[in-house]
């Protein structure tokens, strides 16, 4: 189990389309860090994994905060990692942690 931060820009309440993993330097995701540190996880894998369900709900909490706290549940490491890189893919968001 893991929890990671997840970042996408957003403007006017609407996520900014293509702006597929800007380069954040090392201050930059210091600084999301600082601000994450009291979030609580808003989204949870289960038993099924990553699926269309939790992806449409990482979609939402992104649109509205801009920075969000998931929690993947996976038996690997390798899994997990999988996961992760997938949803920051899928959804045009970056992996702060």
């Amino acid at each position: 189990m893991r929890s990671v931060l997840v970042y996408a820009p957003v403007l006017t309440g609407r996520r900014i389309p293509h702006v597929t993993n800007p380069k954040l330097n090392d201050k930059q995701r210091k600084f999301l860090r600082g601000l994450a540190h009291d979030l609580s996880v808003v989204v949870q894998t289960g038993a099924a994994g990553l699926t269309e369900a939790v992806l449409g709900e990482i979609d939402v909490a992104l649109t509205a905060h801009e920075l969000i706290k998931v929690r993947f549940v996976a038996a690997e490491r390798g899994d997990r990692d999988a996961m992760i890189e997938h949803a920051c893919d899928r959804l045009d968001a970056l992996l702060i942690q």
